[in-house]
């Protein structure tokens, strides 16, 4: 019985000792528990916080994405303008390649016409003067024509038909003919008579310097142009000295002398200037200059006085009767048309300015 009491006793004994050890256990898990418990508050807290600030980031994304798809949306939209810009500039690339192209070709066309301008002027120059096939002709007016120191005009248009058998020839339509062309031609029009004329008062300017210039007026006198073996040819007239050769300056001039709305006709006779005319500016030199017939010889009056020189602006002054609208010198052609006065000089520097201005545009090209 003794060690069934001592077996409780023990056995109590025991279960208290597991009793105080397992609520020192409890104990400690209670208090690990409630630390457990802080923390995880803690956790909590910091979680919450965290799921605010998440909040707020994800609300600032939501921002950003929105930001991001309009950004993406103004991106296309650029795109598609750098593509039709790009499209456009391909385009204008191509017209700018056609364009400089054509400015190339305009350049070229300039060149042609400097080209073909230079050509007309040195046709000019080299038809001032009597070729040298004319030194028979020459020898002859200066035997026939020339007496004491006077050169009698109406003399020479005689000589020519004598030697050359140059004579008056219609021509349609005209044409500026060059002085052997015209002598092969054996004659020409009233423009190739003043050409010839004004190269043979330029010829002979080179070596009779001091020439006096004799024309004649209609009258009643014989006024004789022309001996031959006692046989006289002559003008129902008187003579009219017009001036030293050394001073003037032979031109061909050009002048209305018929219109009624629907024909036109004109002349050419030569005008001995006392000043020279070289471009378009100079025209006025041509005023007092006095003129005759190189048919001839025949005086036909002053310009300025007989002959009007067509002024700038009026644009009606081709169809006024003596109204003159063409001048030739030795190294260009002035016409008269649209108001203004033109020449080939004043072309080829109107070309020459055009060109610079084509190459700086060129320029702006490469």
């Amino acid at each position: 019985m003794k060690w069934y009491i001592y077996f409780v006793f023990l056995l109590t004994a025991l279960l208290l000792f597991d009793d105080f050890v397992l609520r020192g256990e409890l104990d400690n898990t209670v208090s690990n528990l409630e630390e457990k418990t802080t923390q995880l508050e803690n956790t909590n807290q910091n979680i919450n916080s965290l799921n605010s600030e998440l909040d707020q980031t994800n609300e600032e994304l939501n921002q950003i994405i929105g930001t991001l798809i309009e950004t993406k949306n103004d991106l296309n939209n650029t795109q598609k303008e750098l593509e039709d810009a790009n499209t456009q500039l391909h385009n204008l690339g191509d017209l700018l390649e056609e364009t400089k192209q054509k400015f190339v070709d305009i350049r070229d066309e300039i060149s042609n016409m400097e080209t073909s301008i230079d050509e007309s002027i040195q046709w000019f120059k080299e038809n001032a003067y009597l070729p040298p096939s004319l030194k028979s002709f020459i020898s002859r007016a200066k035997a026939k024509c020339i007496d004491s120191g006077t050169l009698n005009l109406a003399c020479v248009p005689y000589v020519m038909e004598l030697k050359l058998d140059f004579i008056y020839k219609y021509e349609y339509p005209d044409k500026l003919y060059s002085i052997e062309t015209m002598v092969d031609n054996k004659g020409g029009d009233c423009e190739d008579y003043s050409l010839f004329l004004k190269a043979y008062l330029n010829t002979l300017k080179i070596t009779y310097n001091s020439m006096k210039l004799e024309a004649w007026s209609p009258g009643t006198d014989q006024y004789i142009i022309y001996e031959e073996d006692n046989t006289f040819w002559y003008h129902s007239g008187s003579k009219k000295f017009i001036g030293n050769l050394n001073e003037l300056y032979p031109y061909s001039i050009c002048f209305t002398t018929y219109y009624n709305g629907s024909r036109f006709e004109g002349h050419c006779i030569v005008a001995l200037a006392e000043k020279e005319i070289d471009s378009i500016e100079d025209i006025g030199n041509l005023n007092n200059a006095l003129a005759f017939e190189p048919q001839d010889g025949r005086y036909k009056g002053v310009v300025g006085t007989d002959y009007g020189i067509c002024a700038e602006g009026n644009e009606d002054c081709i169809y006024s009767i003596e109204s003159i609208s063409i001048i030739i010198t030795d190294s260009d052609l002035f016409e008269f048309s649209e108001g203004e006065w033109r020449s080939y000089g004043l072309q080829k520097d109107n070309a020459g300015l055009l060109d610079d201005e084509i190459k700086k545009i060129l320029g702006k090209f490469r």
